[in-house]
């Protein structure tokens, strides 16, 4: 989708327009989250992350909850922002949503954490409910540390990443409904938890940037010109 869009919209030649993804250490993401597990006991953990701003979805995200609370087991949600990520009125929509759903004390927005992938490493599961992703880095660290994704089939890169339903469940854009069938879903089969769980972690491993890096650089070479010597992750 980046690469139609910069085909389309920009105007550079499709045949100057090389496409990969952002480039991971799944490992140090693994240290830095540190030796922690998904509890055992309730309640079940989720966990998004991102920006609070029109991209994300949130209130997609929170309806979806609305719908699906009666078919849950008892549940927590942890919406982790990130520094200035207040701005723009979403935290205030975003709390007005949560008490007018009735959900006070089930969906808490934490803010800016400098321990994110301790947190993450800790959620049963991880939601993705952005409207446009270019990208989407947080769900390629949450299949790094096993947590099963859900996420909305956006414009953009997730669908490319979860391969449809193969490495994590994808659900239609803007669908409170969907969403919401999704997470009752995956909320009540700890076996299809631990499937994409799984699934997951095999799939971080294709964004390992030594994998990734020498391609990046032949493809930067025959567009600039410029030749690069040996280059690792590490120098």
């Amino acid at each position: 989708d980046v690469a139609e869009w910069a085909s389309r919209d920009r105007k550079v030649p499709r045949s100057r327009v090389f496409v990969w993804p952002n480039a991971f250490d799944p490992d140090a993401i693994r240290r830095e989250a540190g030796d922690v597990a998904v509890p055992s006991e309730p309640p079940l953990r989720m966990i998004a992350i991102g920006r609070l701003v029109e991209q994300k979805a949130y209130d997609v995200m929170i309806e979806a909850l609305a719908i699906a609370d009666p078919d849950l087991p008892e549940w927590r949600l942890e919406i982790l922002g990130v520094e200035g990520a207040w701005k723009g009125g979403w935290k205030a929509r975003m709390e007005k949503m949560v008490g007018r759903f009735g959900l006070n004390g089930k969906v808490r927005l934490v803010g800016h954490t400098d321990r994110p992938f301790e947190m993450l490493a800790q959620a049963h599961l991880f939601l993705h409910s952005a409207r446009w992703e270019p990208f989407g880095n947080v769900i390629v660290e949450a299949m790094a540390l096993g947590i099963p994704v859900i996420a909305a089939d956006c414009p953009g890169a997730p669908k490319e990443i979860l391969e449809a339903d193969r490495y994590g469940r994808l659900v239609p854009n803007e669908d409170p409904e969907g969403f919401a069938a999704a997470i009752v879903d995956l909320a009540n089969d700890p076996a299809e938890r631990e499937h994409y769980a799984e699934a997951g972690l095999r799939r971080a491993d294709d964004y390992r940037i030594d994998d990734l890096l020498p391609g990046m650089l032949a493809d930067i070479e025959r567009v600039t010109g410029v030749e690069f010597e040996s280059v690792t992750a590490g120098g």
